[in-house]
Protein backbone atom coordinates (compact mmCIF):
# COMPACT_ATOMS: atom_id res chain seq x y z
CA UNK A 1 0.00 0.00 0.00
CA UNK A 2 1.62 3.10 -0.98
CA UNK A 3 1.16 6.55 0.35
CA UNK A 4 2.18 9.85 -0.12
CA UNK A 5 3.30 11.91 3.39
CA UNK A 6 2.12 12.65 4.87
CA UNK A 7 22.07 44.08 -2.33
CA UNK A 8 19.54 45.89 -0.20
CA UNK A 9 17.37 48.17 -1.67
CA UNK A 10 18.46 52.04 -1.96
CA UNK A 11 15.50 53.88 -3.14
CA UNK A 12 12.06 53.86 -2.47
CA UNK A 13 11.08 52.41 -5.86
CA UNK A 14 13.72 49.83 -5.30
CA UNK A 15 11.96 48.75 -1.88
CA UNK A 16 8.11 48.54 -3.64
CA UNK A 17 9.77 46.22 -6.36
CA UNK A 18 11.05 44.22 -3.51
CA UNK A 19 8.08 44.12 -1.28
CA UNK A 20 6.12 43.07 -4.54
CA UNK A 21 8.45 40.46 -5.79
CA UNK A 22 8.16 39.00 -2.06
CA UNK A 23 4.31 39.39 -1.67
CA UNK A 24 3.89 37.66 -5.43
CA UNK A 25 6.79 35.02 -4.58
CA UNK A 26 5.26 30.78 -4.35
CA UNK A 27 5.98 31.04 -0.74
CA UNK A 28 3.60 28.01 0.21
CA UNK A 29 5.11 25.99 -2.56
CA UNK A 30 8.64 26.47 -1.19
CA UNK A 31 7.37 25.51 2.53
CA UNK A 32 6.07 22.43 1.38
CA UNK A 33 7.88 19.22 2.04
CA UNK A 34 9.48 17.26 -0.49
CA UNK A 35 7.13 14.23 -1.71
CA UNK A 36 7.83 10.77 -0.67
CA UNK A 37 6.88 7.41 -1.53
CA UNK A 38 5.80 5.20 1.40
CA UNK A 39 4.93 1.06 1.78
CA UNK A 40 3.68 -1.11 4.48
CA UNK A 41 5.22 -3.99 4.62
CA UNK A 42 4.82 -7.33 6.73
CA UNK A 43 8.16 -8.79 6.85
CA UNK A 44 8.42 -12.63 7.53
CA UNK A 45 11.24 -13.13 10.03
CA UNK A 46 11.81 -15.62 13.18
CA UNK A 47 12.39 -15.49 16.52
CA UNK A 48 14.29 -17.61 18.94
CA UNK A 49 15.33 -19.76 15.78
CA UNK A 50 12.34 -21.48 15.01
CA UNK A 51 9.10 -19.48 15.71
CA UNK A 52 7.61 -17.88 12.61
CA UNK A 53 6.65 -13.84 12.81
CA UNK A 54 6.72 -10.91 10.82
CA UNK A 55 7.55 -7.62 11.80
CA UNK A 56 5.27 -4.53 10.46
CA UNK A 57 7.26 -1.66 9.18
CA UNK A 58 6.81 1.14 6.47
CA UNK A 59 9.63 1.75 4.12
CA UNK A 60 9.59 5.29 3.04
CA UNK A 61 11.95 6.92 0.23
CA UNK A 62 12.17 10.43 -1.73
CA UNK A 63 9.86 10.38 -4.52
CA UNK A 64 11.99 9.58 -7.65
CA UNK A 65 15.18 8.97 -5.99
CA UNK A 66 16.88 5.22 -5.46
CA UNK A 67 19.00 6.38 -2.38
CA UNK A 68 22.03 3.37 -1.67
CA UNK A 69 21.19 4.02 2.40
CA UNK A 70 18.30 2.89 4.23
CA UNK A 71 18.02 3.80 7.95
CA UNK A 72 16.14 0.86 10.04
CA UNK A 73 14.89 2.79 12.95
CA UNK A 74 14.37 0.60 15.89
CA UNK A 75 11.83 2.41 18.87
CA UNK A 76 11.79 1.99 22.75
CA UNK A 77 9.75 0.42 25.19
CA UNK A 78 6.80 1.04 25.73
CA UNK A 79 6.47 2.56 21.94
CA UNK A 80 5.75 1.65 18.33
CA UNK A 81 6.84 3.12 15.06
CA UNK A 82 4.79 6.34 15.73
CA UNK A 83 8.03 7.48 17.70
CA UNK A 84 10.18 8.04 14.47
CA UNK A 85 7.10 9.48 12.57
CA UNK A 86 5.24 10.85 15.13
CA UNK A 87 1.23 11.68 14.08
CA UNK A 88 1.32 15.25 15.57
CA UNK A 89 3.18 18.33 13.29
CA UNK A 90 5.12 16.20 11.75
CA UNK A 91 7.59 18.90 10.63
CA UNK A 92 8.93 19.43 13.63
CA UNK A 93 8.78 15.83 15.35
CA UNK A 94 9.12 13.58 12.06
CA UNK A 95 12.69 11.95 12.23
CA UNK A 96 10.93 10.40 9.27
CA UNK A 97 10.32 12.85 7.10
CA UNK A 98 13.26 15.10 8.37
CA UNK A 99 15.13 12.10 7.08
CA UNK A 100 13.35 11.58 3.89
CA UNK A 101 13.77 15.35 2.94
CA UNK A 102 17.48 15.19 3.55
CA UNK A 103 17.49 11.99 0.56
CA UNK A 104 17.75 8.70 3.01
CA UNK A 105 15.38 6.20 3.06
CA UNK A 106 14.03 4.77 5.94
CA UNK A 107 12.13 1.71 6.91
CA UNK A 108 10.48 2.63 9.78
CA UNK A 109 9.20 -0.61 12.13
CA UNK A 110 7.30 -1.93 14.99
CA UNK A 111 9.47 -4.31 16.71
CA UNK A 112 8.18 -7.94 17.34
CA UNK A 113 5.46 -7.49 20.49
CA UNK A 114 4.83 -3.99 19.34
CA UNK A 115 2.15 -1.90 16.95
CA UNK A 116 1.47 -3.98 13.45
CA UNK A 117 3.80 -6.62 14.19
CA UNK A 118 2.90 -10.37 15.69
CA UNK A 119 1.91 -10.53 19.21
CA UNK A 120 3.84 -13.05 21.46
CA UNK A 121 4.40 -14.74 24.96
CA UNK A 122 6.51 -11.86 26.85
CA UNK A 123 8.78 -14.47 28.24
CA UNK A 124 10.34 -15.45 24.43
CA UNK A 125 11.04 -11.81 24.11
CA UNK A 126 14.27 -10.80 24.49
CA UNK A 127 16.86 -8.03 23.41
CA UNK A 128 19.15 -11.05 21.59
CA UNK A 129 15.93 -11.84 20.02
CA UNK A 130 14.83 -8.67 18.63
CA UNK A 131 18.48 -8.11 17.60
CA UNK A 132 18.42 -11.49 15.66
CA UNK A 133 14.88 -9.70 13.82
CA UNK A 134 16.67 -6.40 12.90
CA UNK A 135 19.82 -8.55 11.32
CA UNK A 136 17.03 -10.59 9.28
CA UNK A 137 15.72 -7.02 8.25
CA UNK A 138 19.03 -5.92 7.42
CA UNK A 139 19.67 -8.78 5.30
CA UNK A 140 16.66 -8.28 3.76
CA UNK A 141 17.02 -4.71 2.93
CA UNK A 142 20.29 -5.41 1.11
CA UNK A 143 18.98 -8.42 -0.95
CA UNK A 144 16.25 -6.57 -2.20
CA UNK A 145 13.31 -8.28 -0.43
CA UNK A 146 11.97 -5.12 1.42
CA UNK A 147 10.48 -3.03 -1.68
CA UNK A 148 11.82 -2.45 -4.91
CA UNK A 149 15.18 -1.72 -4.21
CA UNK A 150 18.81 -3.51 -3.00
CA UNK A 151 20.13 -1.20 -0.50
CA UNK A 152 24.00 -0.47 -0.71
CA UNK A 153 24.34 0.67 2.91
CA UNK A 154 22.30 0.33 6.15
CA UNK A 155 22.40 2.39 8.91
CA UNK A 156 20.56 1.30 12.56
CA UNK A 157 18.83 3.75 14.50
CA UNK A 158 17.76 3.23 18.00
CA UNK A 159 16.39 5.17 21.06
CA UNK A 160 16.50 3.50 24.51
CA UNK A 161 15.57 -0.21 24.65
CA UNK A 162 15.88 -0.03 20.90
CA UNK A 163 19.37 1.39 21.49
CA UNK A 164 20.33 -1.45 23.33
CA UNK A 165 18.96 -4.13 20.86
CA UNK A 166 20.79 -2.06 17.85
CA UNK A 167 23.88 -2.26 19.81
CA UNK A 168 23.49 -5.97 20.06
CA UNK A 169 23.06 -6.26 16.55
CA UNK A 170 25.79 -4.37 15.16
CA UNK A 171 28.34 -5.76 17.43
CA UNK A 172 27.11 -9.51 16.72
CA UNK A 173 26.17 -10.05 13.06
CA UNK A 174 28.53 -6.41 11.82
CA UNK A 175 26.49 -5.89 8.74
CA UNK A 176 25.86 -2.63 9.04
CA UNK A 177 27.48 0.70 8.01
CA UNK A 178 26.54 2.73 10.99
CA UNK A 179 25.18 3.00 13.83
CA UNK A 180 23.39 5.74 16.13
CA UNK A 181 22.37 4.69 19.38
CA UNK A 182 19.92 7.90 21.49
CA UNK A 183 18.58 8.20 24.74
CA UNK A 184 21.41 5.92 26.08
CA UNK A 185 24.91 5.52 27.58
CA UNK A 186 26.87 3.04 28.89
CA UNK A 187 27.66 5.24 32.45
CA UNK A 188 24.05 5.27 34.00
CA UNK A 189 22.88 4.44 37.65
CA UNK A 190 20.95 1.05 38.08
CA UNK A 191 19.26 2.30 40.98
CA UNK A 192 18.10 5.36 39.55
CA UNK A 193 17.21 3.53 36.36
CA UNK A 194 15.07 0.82 38.60
CA UNK A 195 13.23 3.56 40.40
CA UNK A 196 12.29 5.76 37.41
CA UNK A 197 10.79 2.63 36.09
CA UNK A 198 9.07 1.53 39.45
CA UNK A 199 7.71 4.73 39.70
CA UNK A 200 6.21 5.44 35.81
CA UNK A 201 5.22 1.49 34.44
CA UNK A 202 2.91 -0.80 36.12
CA UNK A 203 1.74 -4.37 35.03
CA UNK A 204 -0.11 -4.29 31.74
CA UNK A 205 -2.91 -5.88 34.07
CA UNK A 206 -3.23 -2.51 35.85
CA UNK A 207 -3.79 -0.98 32.41
CA UNK A 208 -7.46 -0.50 30.84
CA UNK A 209 -6.03 -0.39 26.98
CA UNK A 210 -4.01 -3.35 27.70
CA UNK A 211 -5.24 -5.93 30.51
CA UNK A 212 -6.96 -8.50 28.02
CA UNK A 213 -3.98 -8.02 25.07
CA UNK A 214 -0.81 -9.47 26.68
CA UNK A 215 0.32 -11.32 29.45
CA UNK A 216 1.94 -9.76 32.85
CA UNK A 217 4.97 -10.03 31.66
CA UNK A 218 4.75 -7.17 29.84
CA UNK A 219 4.65 -3.32 31.40
CA UNK A 220 3.10 0.02 29.90
CA UNK A 221 2.77 3.39 30.86
CA UNK A 222 1.19 4.99 34.14
CA UNK A 223 -1.33 7.92 33.81
CA UNK A 224 1.35 10.60 33.73
CA UNK A 225 4.28 9.16 33.72
CA UNK A 226 5.10 9.61 30.51
CA UNK A 227 6.15 12.96 30.60
CA UNK A 228 7.67 12.21 33.81
CA UNK A 229 9.69 9.70 32.01
CA UNK A 230 10.82 10.69 28.75
CA UNK A 231 10.68 14.24 29.15
CA UNK A 232 12.84 17.42 30.29
CA UNK A 233 10.33 19.66 32.78
CA UNK A 234 8.24 22.23 30.17
CA UNK A 235 9.83 20.45 27.44
CA UNK A 236 6.96 18.70 26.72
CA UNK A 237 4.01 19.27 23.66
CA UNK A 238 0.78 19.16 25.07
CA UNK A 239 -0.72 17.78 22.11
CA UNK A 240 2.34 15.33 21.87
CA UNK A 241 1.60 13.86 25.19
CA UNK A 242 -2.10 13.84 24.75
CA UNK A 243 -1.25 11.74 21.43
CA UNK A 244 1.28 9.42 23.05
CA UNK A 245 -1.11 8.13 25.61
CA UNK A 246 -3.82 7.33 22.45
CA UNK A 247 -0.55 5.20 20.46
CA UNK A 248 1.08 4.06 23.56
CA UNK A 249 2.54 -0.13 23.61
CA UNK A 250 3.89 -2.43 25.98
CA UNK A 251 6.91 -3.68 26.83
CA UNK A 252 8.22 -7.45 27.56
CA UNK A 253 10.20 -7.44 30.76
CA UNK A 254 12.71 -9.77 29.40
CA UNK A 255 13.49 -7.55 27.09
CA UNK A 256 14.39 -4.75 29.15
CA UNK A 257 16.51 -6.50 31.47
CA UNK A 258 18.49 -8.09 28.68
CA UNK A 259 18.90 -4.50 26.59
CA UNK A 260 20.28 -2.89 30.34
CA UNK A 261 22.15 -6.60 30.72
CA UNK A 262 23.96 -6.77 27.25
CA UNK A 263 23.41 -3.84 25.47
CA UNK A 264 24.11 -1.11 28.37
CA UNK A 265 26.35 -2.38 30.89
CA UNK A 266 28.76 -4.46 28.71
CA UNK A 267 31.55 -3.92 26.16
CA UNK A 268 29.92 -5.76 23.56
CA UNK A 269 30.24 -2.98 21.15
CA UNK A 270 33.75 -3.36 21.37
CA UNK A 271 33.06 -5.36 18.09
CA UNK A 272 31.48 -2.80 16.41
CA UNK A 273 34.02 -1.40 13.08
CA UNK A 274 31.61 1.37 11.44
CA UNK A 275 30.59 4.84 12.57
CA UNK A 276 29.19 5.30 15.70
CA UNK A 277 27.05 8.22 16.88
CA UNK A 278 25.80 8.19 20.64
CA UNK A 279 23.14 11.06 21.22
CA UNK A 280 21.13 11.73 24.98
CA UNK A 281 19.82 14.69 26.50
CA UNK A 282 20.89 16.49 29.20
CA UNK A 283 17.71 16.02 31.34
CA UNK A 284 17.38 12.13 30.42
CA UNK A 285 15.49 11.17 33.37
CA UNK A 286 16.58 7.24 33.25
CA UNK A 287 20.51 7.76 32.23
CA UNK A 288 21.37 11.09 33.15
CA UNK A 289 19.97 11.74 36.71
CA UNK A 290 21.64 9.94 40.02
CA UNK A 291 25.12 9.85 39.54
CA UNK A 292 27.46 11.77 41.38
CA UNK A 293 29.39 12.72 37.67
CA UNK A 294 26.30 12.57 34.97
CA UNK A 295 27.98 11.79 31.55
CA UNK A 296 25.51 14.15 29.91
CA UNK A 297 27.26 17.33 31.15
CA UNK A 298 28.54 17.75 27.81
CA UNK A 299 29.34 15.99 24.52
CA UNK A 300 32.83 15.79 25.38
CA UNK A 301 32.36 14.08 28.84
CA UNK A 302 29.73 11.41 27.01
CA UNK A 303 32.43 10.47 24.38
CA UNK A 304 34.79 10.27 27.01
CA UNK A 305 33.18 7.82 28.69
CA UNK A 306 31.67 5.84 25.82
CA UNK A 307 34.88 5.85 24.04
CA UNK A 308 35.70 2.60 26.63
CA UNK A 309 32.95 0.76 25.26
CA UNK A 310 34.10 0.99 21.66
CA UNK A 311 37.20 -0.32 19.88
CA UNK A 312 40.21 2.21 19.71
CA UNK A 313 39.53 1.97 15.87
CA UNK A 314 36.08 2.66 15.88
CA UNK A 315 35.33 6.20 14.28
CA UNK A 316 32.82 7.43 17.62
CA UNK A 317 30.78 10.69 18.15
CA UNK A 318 29.17 12.02 20.77
CA UNK A 319 26.37 14.50 20.90
CA UNK A 320 24.56 16.12 24.21
CA UNK A 321 21.15 17.97 23.48
CA UNK A 322 21.08 20.53 26.18
CA UNK A 323 17.51 21.07 27.84
CA UNK A 324 16.16 18.02 26.18
CA UNK A 325 14.94 14.87 28.26
CA UNK A 326 14.88 11.10 27.39
CA UNK A 327 13.15 11.27 23.95
CA UNK A 328 15.13 13.92 22.03
CA UNK A 329 13.46 13.48 18.50
CA UNK A 330 10.07 14.45 20.37
CA UNK A 331 11.51 17.78 22.31
CA UNK A 332 9.25 20.19 22.29
CA UNK A 333 12.21 22.90 22.20
CA UNK A 334 15.22 20.75 20.55
CA UNK A 335 13.77 17.81 18.33
CA UNK A 336 14.67 19.46 14.91
CA UNK A 337 18.33 20.23 16.38
CA UNK A 338 17.88 16.32 17.39
CA UNK A 339 16.84 15.58 14.16
CA UNK A 340 19.78 17.65 12.35
CA UNK A 341 22.56 16.41 14.78
CA UNK A 342 21.34 12.56 13.65
CA UNK A 343 21.41 13.64 9.81
CA UNK A 344 24.53 15.83 9.84
CA UNK A 345 26.33 12.79 11.11
CA UNK A 346 24.61 10.36 8.76
CA UNK A 347 25.55 12.42 6.00
CA UNK A 348 29.39 12.91 7.39
CA UNK A 349 30.06 9.39 8.26
CA UNK A 350 27.92 7.17 5.71
CA UNK A 351 26.18 9.65 3.16
CA UNK A 352 22.98 9.31 1.22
Amino acid sequence: MKRLPFPRPRTAGALTTALVALLCSPISAAAEPAPRQCQEVDVPVTINVAMPVHAHGTLCTPAGAQPSTVQVLLHGATYNSTYWDFPVQPERYSYVRAANERGYATFNVDRIGYGGSTKVPSATLTALAQADVAHQIVTKLRNGHIGPTAFRKVVLVGHSVGSGIAAIAASRYRDVDGLVLTGMTHHFSPTQVAQALLRDLHPVTLDETFRSKADPGYLTTKPGGRERLFYAPGDADPAVIAAEEKTKDIASVTEIADAYAIGFTTPITRAVDVPVLVAVGSHDAIFCQGLLSSPCHDSATLRAGERLYFSPDTPLEATVIHGSGHDIALSESHSRRAHATLLDWADRSVGT
